[in-house]
């Protein structure tokens, strides 16, 4: 019985593992992808495009975090604070003119959201951008 169990709880073990490291993975590809996406359609740099994964897999992370939480009153501000501090440091990446693309790409995207969520009926308040102003 002992070995059985000390068998089954490491391969409990083992999968936490496997999938915490599988959503570490993933987590950062999407990161790398996304930075991609940004890369091409603002022609940014190299380095621009490290220091951008590097925000996405802060904010990544960060979210991550708050998820596993749990919901409770305070999440909608935590993420608020995330994502000012995000576009708060993807705006001294980007030069002017990729900032204004990139938030006008941010607030296409946003608009594109609020159409399907209202096409499936769902209520939704639209009294501010994707992107605070600064």
């Amino acid at each position: 019985m002992i070995k059985r169990l000390s068998i089954i709880s490491l391969l409990y073990i083992l999968g936490t593992l496997t999938s915490h490291a599988q959503s570490v993975l993933s987590s950062d590809s999407m990161a790398m992808k996304m930075a991609k996406a940004v890369q091409l359609q603002l022609h940014a740099s190299d380095t621009q495009c490290y220091k951008i994964y590097t925000l996405y897999t802060r904010r990544n992370k960060q979210t991550d975090s708050l998820r596993a939480v749990g919901t409770n009153s305070a999440q909608p501000y935590a993420m608020i604070f995330i994502n000012q501090a995000f576009y708060t440091d993807m705006k001294k990446i980007l030069n002017p003119d990729q900032w204004l693309q990139y938030k006008n790409l941010e607030n296409a995207k946003h608009q594109a959201a609020i159409k399907r969520l209202k096409e499936k009926g769902i209520e939704v308040q639209e009294s501010y951008s994707a992107i605070p102003e600064y």
